[in-house]
This record gives C-alpha cells, structure tokens and sequence, in this order.
C-alpha cells in the first residue's frame, strides 16, 4: 500500500474510532457530558449522541420536561445506548448497579395529579438492534389523548416503538428495564408500531407492572397492520398487574398484517381484561397471528367474562 492511501486509511480508521465516545449524564447536569463533573442533561445528550455512543446515567429521577408540555418526549438515536444504575463515579460500566441504584425516566410533571403527566416518556423509531436501553426504570406516562392510531398522546404511554416510513424496521433492545405505572389508550406500558414496516424489538429481563389500556394492550399493543410486522422478542420477562379491556398484558393486532412475538420463560400474573384475554388477547383479521410461548408461567388470571383459556382469540 503506497504512503498517501495508508494516510487516508488511517484517518478514516481515527475518525471512526473517534465517533465513538460516552456522555455521562444526571439528572441537574448542565455540563458538557465528557466527564460526571462536568454531566451533561439527558434531552442534550441526546442530541449531541450518535450511533456507537454510550450514555451513562447517574441514578435519579429525569422528568420529560421541567414545565407542562406533556408532548415532550425522549427521542433515542439509533445505535445508541443508554445505561442505567451509575452513581457518579464509575470507570468502567460493568461497575454500575441498576438494582441499588435507579435510575428513574418519568412522565410525572405538572401538579401531582395523574391527568397531566407527559403523554409518552421514550419513543424510538427506526432504530436498529444496537439501540438499546438497559437497566432504566420508565414510568407515569398518561396518554389520554386524541390523536390519530399511534400517535404518541395517545399510545404508547412509557415507550413507544415505530416504523415512521414504509419498509422501515425498528428492533431496539432493551434489558434488565422495569415499565411501570403507565395509561395510554392502546398500548398503557409498550406500543409496537410496525404498521406498513418490520418491528421486532428484544425485550430481557424486563418487568411490566402495573400498567394499563384505556381499549388495548395493558402493557403491550403490537400493531403489524397495513402489511406491516410487529413481533417482538420477550425472555426472562415478568408482567404483573397489567389491565385493559382486550390483552390485560398483551394485545397483538394482525388485521392484513403479521403480529407473531415469542415469548420465553415469561411470568404472567394477577393480569386483568375487563372483556377478554387476561393475558393475551390476538386480532387476526385476514392476517397472520401466531405467537410462540415457551416455558412460560400463567397465575392468578382475572377476565370479567367466562373464559377458559389465557389465550382468547378474535375474528
């Protein structure tokens, strides 16, 4: 290799590795982000955070806003990460603790009433599978909006995932993540939005409790309508005390689409649909509704109408 190409090789090879960098944040951070003494805010962190980038989290409570815009949201760019559980003085991030120390994004603004909490706390759209969120607790969304399907007033309350064009794909991953405490009219806890695309996100060692769904989905609404796909992953994942009128904990809508997520060795408990399905409720109107659940555990299901299976399924 002559001298001038191995000058432009390696100034690439630098600015690739260069690109890649971790912004520490906490939740009164006014700083840059390129130290914890000098932490930066989430909202600016992701801004300033590209694909690669790590974003690391001192414990605490990060609100949506600091007024009472409940349209605002966290945007999470594709490729990046965002860890949970610091306290501030970590090196390394295998030395951060989730459990001990939490590291809370809220929808809780305004007064303390419910009512006027943000509508949804994180959205990711097209994002690949390097996009993960890991060791967060994300809780008190209340989207009671009016907004068209999917639109984040009204879907979606902690996390909403999306497709924003045809053929898109969106398949962020999240782990050791608890969703709690969330409303939204579909999808209280988790929206997945693969309408007219693929999402397929991966969800470990997640809790979802205590969330519920004005229609569907107490903790998770997959749309995979308009032959679109929403099928995500679950391992290791807990749902407790999810509630909704269809899909007490899941609700999977195929409508001339595809909703098939798999589950496994997920806990299914004290779940509630005011209708049916306390558990999983799947719509398969002319499309392909088939979910996969292995090892899994179901207690204490709670359905107001007589039904002998967990699994109700609709025409």
């Amino acid at each position: 290799m002559n001298k001038p190409l191995l000058a432009v090789v390696c100034a690439l090879l630098g600015a690739s590795l260069s690109a890649q960098s971790t912004l520490y944040v906490s939740p009164n951070g006014s700083g840059d982000g390129s130290s914890w003494t000098s932490s930066s805010s989430l909202k600016k962190a992701l801004l300033q955070a590209k694909a690669g980038d790590q974003v690391w989290l001192k414990e605490g409570i990060y609100p949506t806003t600091q007024d009472d815009n409940r349209n605002i949201y966290f945007d999470v760019p594709t490729g990046v990460k965002l860890l949970g559980g610091f306290t501030g003085r970590e090196k390394n991030a295998s030395a951060r603790n989730p459990r001990d120390n939490k590291t809370i994004l809220s929808g809780e603004i305004g007064g303390k009433e419910r009512s006027d909490n943000a509508y949804t706390v994180v959205r990711i759209a097209d994002a690949n599978a390097q996009t993960i969120l890991d060791g967060l607790i994300i809780k008190d969304a209340y989207a009671n909006g009016h907004g068209p399907t999917a639109d984040p007033s009204r879907a979606g309350g902690g996390l909403l995932l999306a497709v924003s064009k045809p053929e898109s794909t969106c398949e962020p991953t999240l782990i050791n993540c608890t969703i709690s405490n969330n409303f939204a009219r579909d999808g209280g806890g988790v929206y997945v939005d693969g309408r007219a695309g693929v999402a397929k996100p991966s969800f470990v060692d997640c809790t979802f409790q205590k969330n519920a769904a004005d229609i569907d989905g107490g903790a998770i609404y997959n749309d995979g309508r308009r032959r679109g796909e929403a099928s995500p992953s679950f391992v290791d994942c807990t749902f407790l005390n999810n509630e909704a009128n269809y899909g007490g904990a899941i609700f999977n809508q195929a409508t001339k689409g595809v909703s098939n997520p798999r589950l496994s060795k997920c806990n299914f408990r004290e779940n509630h649909a005011y209708v049916r399905g306390a558990t999983i409720y799947n719509l398969a109107h002319q499309g392909e509704n088939r979910p996969v659940l292995v090892d899994c555990v179901f207690e204490e299901l709670s359905e107001n109408k007589n039904e002998d299976s967990a699994l109700a399924r609709g025409n």
